[in-house]
């Protein structure tokens, strides 16, 4: 790409976009404050939690406890979270009881059949169907019980997702624009702008 400026006006409901002598307007979408916060700091990593969060400011009457201590926070019995902290999708025992429950059905299923009772055995599959998917639900290959995805990888995969969607947007008008800025803004770990021959103001 041969040196060009481009220029991107944020409006209330609108992004404005100059390149090339072109003008554009686009929607203001949830991904466009990242992808500018990117823009306008060349160089300079992001972490995806501190882009929602400029986005989703904290309300008025709950400011004050970000400046209260873990004491003074648990005085009033508010407890804070790590934020690596991952909660598994079920505990052991209730992995064996699903696991119990199976085999009574498994069990049953084979009594079933000998008797040739079809209209009992579609319901005792279904059930067996039904656990069998949420054991796979539960349990990695492994045997590992599963955890809820944490706030960190949330919070990266709604970032990397909006930041996609604009840059959709951008080289379904300007495909060259596009495809240079789809290479530059790094979304892998932490997200930044590689600045390279385009003159950016934002």
């Amino acid at each position: 790409m041969e040196a060009q400026r481009l220029e991107i006006v944020e409006r209330e409901h609108l992004v404005v976009m100059h390149y090339d002598g072109r003008y554009h307007e686009f929607k203001k979408k949830v991904g466009w404050p990242y992808l500018l916060a990117l823009l306008r700091k060349p160089g300079e990593t992001f972490h995806a939690r501190d882009l929602l969060a400029s986005r989703n400011s904290i309300p008025e009457e709950y400011r004050t406890m970000a400046c209260m201590s873990v004491a003074e926070l648990g005085g009033i019995n508010l407890h804070i979270q790590p934020a690596d902290h991952r909660i598994e999708k079920a505990d052991n025992r209730c992995i064996a009881e699903v696991k119990k429950r199976l085999l009574q059905l498994i069990e049953i299923e084979a009594e079933l059949r000998m008797n040739n009772d079809v209209a009992a055995l579609e319901e005792i599959l279904e059930e067996k169907d039904m656990l069998m998917s949420y054991l796979q639900d539960l349990l990695y290959k492994d045997g590992r019980i599963a955890k809820f995805i944490d706030s960190e990888n949330k919070a990266n995969n709604a970032v990397r997702k909006a930041i996609s969607r604009c840059l959709d947007e951008i080289e379904a008008v300007e495909p060259e624009l596009g495809g240079y800025l789809r290479k530059r803004v790094k979304k892998s770990g932490r997200l930044y702008y590689l600045p390279g021959k385009l003159d950016v103001r934002a």
